[in-house]
């Protein structure tokens, strides 16, 4: 296989309603769609999905995308191989910029997909050695607005049978909301997510345990493990990491000191389905619970999660939200939509969702950078 054209196509996807959480508030979503070519036309599409500010990541678009036209894609130019693994090979000497390597990476995966004449779910199953799903549960991921907005984006999210709801909070001041939306809603299968928000506090274990949570994702600072590892052993909730997983070693490293007890894998802090796979392989290995995360994708890292998600390997449903629940107009013809509180995953051949005829115009009049 070799990748004959590398595209990079800036988009910008408006919210239905502010998306509020600890690191900023966003309107608008920007994002950079990737096409790759290989040599007989197999089309992949990726998604790069850094943010503008360099809060949620030291990448931001205009970082990754410099990486991604003056680092990455030379080195992939005139390679030939035979697995998108073999990518990662090429990129051995290039540190970070998990976000950039992924969005390149996974769409070279989509493109081998429909090159195999596979769902790209199906590629991922017998890479990771694992079984993949048709059909999905998943849960959703809400910003915390005034009480009243909350109870009534809980109360829809269920009724359309959303498995999870995780709430963003931002600083302990959240967390007598959260008290209170646990009293109106005693069964939902609630956890938080505190974008390292929190400040610890002699009562703060046993004010989380009260909640009742699934579990508290990033409670501190990425840097500040010890807090975490403190607050783990002084409660019963189990703390999940997500922004500080940028690698196999971190994950296994932060469940070792006991400094969280979930996983939650993000495709694109990992830097690609190449990691994602190893994390597997290691979670099949150390029997950890794990999850796959969102970060607030297009329409495209939208398909490429639920491939991911589609795998029977997690413990818990990841936080997909239906095509319809974030931007006014999304990037994709295909659309994602809940039955009974699941998704069904295409079967088409390839990433199984096809961009827009407006982006895919745009896309034709874009010169490759290789």
């Amino acid at each position: 296989m070799q990748i004959k054209s590398i595209k990079l196509l800036p988009v910008r996807l408006t919210f239905k309603q502010p998306f509020v959480s600890a690191h900023e508030t966003l309107t608008t979503r920007d994002l950079v769609i990737v096409e790759v070519l290989d040599e007989y036309g197999n089309q992949g599409l990726g998604e790069l999905d850094a943010f503008v500010n360099p809060y949620y990541n030291a990448e931001t678009l205009t970082t990754a995308s410099w990486i991604i036209k003056q680092i990455l894609a030379p080195k992939i130019k005139d390679l030939e191989f035979q697995k998108p693994q073999e990518i990662s090979n090429c990129w051995q000497n290039v540190r970070g910029n998990n976000l950039a390597k992924a969005a390149l990476e996974t769409a070279i995966w989509a493109a081998f997909a429909q090159r195999q004449h596979q769902p790209l779910r199906q590629v991922l199953a017998q890479a990771a050695g694992v079984n993949s799903r048709t059909h999905i549960r998943t849960g959703i991921s809400l910003g915390i607005n005034n009480l009243a907005q909350t109870q009534a984006a809980m109360s829809q999210a269920l009724e359309l049978g959303y498995q999870k709801i995780k709430l963003k909070v931002h600083g302990n001041k959240d967390l007598p909301k959260i008290a209170q939306l646990r009293q109106q809603f005693p069964q939902a299968p609630l956890m938080i997510d505190a974008n390292g928000s929190l400040q610890n506090t002699d009562t703060l274990a046993a004010t989380i345990d009260d909640l009742n949570l699934l579990m508290i994702e990033d409670p501190f600072a990425s840097s500040d493990l010890r807090a975490a590892q403190k607050l783990q052993n002084q409660m019963q909730t189990p703390i999940c990491f997500d922004e500080p997983i940028t690698s196999v070693e971190a994950a296994l490293n932060a469940l070792a000191f006991h400094q969280c007890r979930i996983i939650s894998c993000k495709i694109g802090a990992l830097g690609g389905f190449g990691p994602l796979i190893q994390l597997i392989k290691a979670q099949q290995k150390f029997h950890f619970p794990l999850w796959c995360g969102a970060m607030l994708e297009g329409g495209i890292g939208r398909a490429l999660n639920l491939a991911a998600a589609s795998l029977e390997t997690f413990a818990f449903v990841s936080d997909i939200g239906e095509t319809r629940k974030y931007y006014q107009k999304d990037l994709t013809l295909e659309t994602f939509q809940l039955h009974h509180g699941c998704f069904q995953l295409p079967t088409t051949f390839g990433l199984g969702v096809s961009l827009l005829p407006q982006y895919q115009a745009q896309l034709a009049q874009t010169p490759s950078l290789i």
